[in-house]
């Protein structure tokens, strides 16, 4: 590989944060004055240069079977199912209780409408009923 075995050997740095960071004299100098080195470093065959293990990496990670992004994927998939049906079973049990309470409201609110009628019935029993005072009157 020469005399390049790292990115930062080249003046290609990883801050951080994740990001590369380049000493732009020390590149140039490596491109100017090893050229093949630096090369070599990303396209070398034997042993793998620095694009080739890259390459293999991204491989493994983008595999649609075994992949962890595809893994992830899958997951998050699966969650989603998941959320999707709890919500819809969720609605269902929502649809019953508002049909149930529904009914409720309507069998009470028949009842409220009734209860004016009821009490004139009552109120008119009531005062056909003999009263108390003129029955000890009649008897005495």
């Amino acid at each position: 590989m020469g005399q390049y075995v790292n990115l930062q050997s080249m003046g290609i740095e990883m801050q951080d944060d994740g990001t590369l960071q380049i000493n732009s004299s020390n590149l140039s100098a490596a491109l100017s004055n090893n050229f093949a080195d630096v090369q070599k470093f990303f396209q070398s065959a034997s042993p793998k240069g620095w694009g080739q293990m890259a390459g293999a990496l991204m491989l493994q990670l983008t595999d649609p079977t075994l992949g962890p992004v595809a893994v992830d994927i899958n997951g998050l998939n699966q969650t989603n199912n998941s959320l999707t049906n709890q919500i819809n079973n969720f609605e269902v049990r929502m649809a019953g209780v508002q049909q149930q309470l529904f009914s409720e409201y309507s069998n009470l609110n028949t009842l409220l409408q009734q209860y004016p009628l009821q009490m004139q019935q009552v109120a008119a029993q009531l005062a056909s009923l003999p009263s108390a005072n003129t029955s000890s009157g009649n008897q005495g």
